[in-house]
């Protein structure tokens, strides 16, 4: 069984803005690897998977320095995101049931999470997040301990409340 604990996050102005601008980032990340995946296909037939596009991510956050300072399990997450959604794609492709399109790229209004699926580079001090590109560490609302076994976590930015969730088996 996976449990979900749901933490809120209590981030000043600076901190804010930081995660704005991750979110911001994760969701070009998103888009740009989009295009990316509908060109390959519609060109050869075939698409890019997700481990061809870590590869890349890995060569881009040599080539940008700014993309490079931001984690890459960050990232990561993202692709998977892309990564399953191109699956749900092609499992509605294969089926022929309802609209089988491609994933829709997103806008602003469309992308209000990201996250993480392992906890490199992220560090958790008694009621305090610190992670690459975050201004100090983020103060997190604690009603109840943080599993000791977690290992994901997502960062959902609606504009009333900010909270982290992580998942860990019981």
């Amino acid at each position: 069984m996976i449990l979900t604990h749901r933490y809120r996050l209590l981030p000043h102005k600076s901190q804010h803005r930081a995660l704005e601008r991750l979110l911001h980032a994760q969701r070009e990340l998103y888009n740009a690897a989009l295009e990316e995946r509908i060109d390959c296909y519609r060109k050869t037939g075939k698409t890019r998977t997700y481990i061809d596009q870590c590869k890349a991510l890995t060569e881009w956050r040599r080539e940008f320095p700014e993309w490079g300072e931001l984690p890459a399990n960050l990232q990561r997450w993202t692709l998977k995101r892309l990564d399953e959604a191109f699956q749900a794609f092609f499992r509605r492709l294969k089926a022929r049931r309802g609209k089988a399109a491609f994933p829709r790229f997103r806008g602003k209004g469309r992308w209000e999470a990201f996250g993480f699926n392992e906890f490199k580079g992220i560090r958790f001090d008694g009621n305090r997040l610190r992670f690459a590109g975050m201004p100090g560490g983020l103060k997190v609302h604690l009603h109840r301990a943080l599993p000791e076994d977690a290992e994901s976590g997502m960062f959902r930015l609606p504009c009333t409340r900010t909270e982290v969730a992580s998942r860990a088996h019981a």
